[in-house]
């Protein structure tokens, strides 16, 4: 009890480094774009993109697909660029 689902499937550092790759791609895309945060988020807010650029959440497949959306990007070349990092 007490762990989440993804330290079953995944360490804890592995976790971390993703999230933080996620968020500093995800970062450099919507700068690149000329996006806001607030720009970025709709539908969702501003606040859980500063959280996701600052490393401290991973998104749910359907916030995944809408961010790459936003940014212009396909959901897989997104992935693909995060795991190049």
């Amino acid at each position: 009890m007490g762990k989440s689902s993804n330290t079953v499937l995944l360490p804890e550092a592995r976790v971390e480094g993703l999230r933080n790759r996620l968020g500093t791609t995800v970062r450099a895309r919507r700068r690149a774009a000329g996006l806001t945060q607030s720009e970025l988020a709709d539908p969702l807010t501003k606040a859980y993109v500063a959280l996701l650029e600052a490393g401290r959440v991973l998104p749910s497949l359907p916030a995944f697909i809408a961010l790459a959306e936003r940014l212009g990007v396909a959901p897989d070349e997104l992935l693909r660029e995060v795991n190049a990092h």
